[in-house]
Order: structure tokens, then sequence, then C-alpha cells
């Protein structure tokens, strides 16, 4: 079987590998316009169990998987480079203290906009479920309007290193409080790619999301947000 890779990169160029474990994707060789594929289906080795983007802090098995559904401020590309994906425009007030703009064009896969509201449960609930050392450098987030925030550092980020911000999955707050438990097996989330279907311990199915907000965005910001398929050493079946 011929080894090919496979890797999905969002405006981060967000690094796709299925679990760190053994795992082996599928996807459609046809890709859109963007590059991406309309379908992916992913053969677990190392089964999470959920969907729930902060459950899986915890688990530490699923991350890649969830980074195809689910979105954050920002990202990291495998250099190591910051990449914005939410935030519009950013700017740094003094050491502590950054400005924030999201996009208001954002919307998840029940058609919910996301909002500074949503931020900030979104981070706050990352701390209440027992996560806050994934941002520890954050005294609080400040709303100033459905689409501008502020956020406070404790101390300061060390060498331009923003990895706090980059760290929690956005989601609708409504969306998520509604859904209880079953948010864990039918997630609404922003990302390029829906849970079309889950068979545990066999395999995990995704199809393009056809909605993805990001399409929506001018040919100027397009431009930074490009899907890119890349080689990576998975084999596809």
């Amino acid at each position: 079987m011929k080894k090919r890779l496979l890797a999905a990169m969002l405006s981060a160029v967000l690094l796709f590998c299925v679990f760190a474990t053994a795992a082996t994707a599928q996807a459609d060789d046809a890709s859109d316009a963007s590059g991406r594929q309309p379908k992916i289906v992913v053969s677990l080795s190392s089964d999470g169990n959920t969907f729930d983007p902060y459950a899986h802090m915890h688990w530490g098995s699923n991350i890649d998987v969830m980074a195809l559904m689910y979105e954050k401020l920002a990202n990291f590309d495998v250099d190591g480079n910051l990449h914005w994906v939410m935030v519009k425009e950013w700017k740094e007030v003094d050491e502590l203290t950054y400005e924030f703009e999201i996009y208001d064009c954002i919307y998840d896969t029940n058609g919910n906009q996301i909002t500074a509201d949503d931020v900030v449960f979104s981070i706050q609930h990352l701390i209440d479920v027992g996560d806050g050392g994934a941002v520890d450098h954050l005294d609080y987030v400040e709303k100033v309007d459905d689409f501008h925030l502020i956020w406070h550092c404790k101390t300061p980020f060390e060498s331009g290193d923003m990895t706090n911000v980059a760290t929690p999955y956005i989601i609708d707050q409504q969306s998520y409080e509604a859904a209880n438990m079953d948010f864990s097996k039918n997630p609404v989330a922003t990302g390029p790619y829906k849970l079309e279907s889950y068979t545990p311990g066999s395999k995990v199915v995704f199809s393009a999301n056809d909605d993805y907000w990001m399409n929506n965005l001018s040919e100027e910001d397009r431009a930074s947000h490009t899907w890119v398929i890349e080689e990576q050493n998975f084999d596809l079946i």
C-alpha cells in the first residue's frame, strides 16, 4: 500500500495527524478549490469516545481529529508560527493587554453566530473543567462588544509566545449548554469539516462543511486562511 501524506491545515496551516498512535485515513481524491476533501474517513486504532472539545483535553488522544471540526482564535503551524483564525484584527496595548476583533461572519453548523460572549464562555469553561493551565498567562477575558474583546494577562507572554491564545476551542455557548451530554456524540462547531458518522472503536467519517464561514471572507482575508493539502505519512485505505 502506497504511503501518502494527508494533512488538512487551516489558516495556521494546521497539521492533521490523526491520533498520535497508529491510525489510517482515507480521503476522496477529488478536492474543492480550497484543497478540502469532500470526505475524510478515519480508521480508529485509539478511541477518544467523545467529541466534547473540553472533555478531550483530559484524554489527550483525539486532539487532531477535533481540529477538523473545532476552531480557535489562532493556531500554530508546524514551524511554530502563529496564524490568526477567528481574529480579524489585534493590537498589543501593553505587555499585559491585547485587543482582539473577531470576524462577524463566523457561524457554526447549527447556524449560530459566534460572538465575544461565546469566546468568553469557551475560555472560562476550559478553566472550569480543570484545564486552566492551558491558559496560564490569562488573568481574564473582557467583552467590549459583540465582536471585540480584551485579553488581560497575569504575566507577559514570553518572547512573544502567545500559545494561550491558540489553545481554547471556541464554540457557541447556547448550543453547548442545550446539548448537554449529547454534545459529546453530536458536536456543533465552526470548522471546515463536520461529523458525519461515528462507529465506536472502528471509524469516524467527516464531510466538508458546505456552509463554512470562511467562504464568506473577502479574497484578501481568505488569502491568509487557505486550506492546503500536503503530504503526510499515512496509509490511505
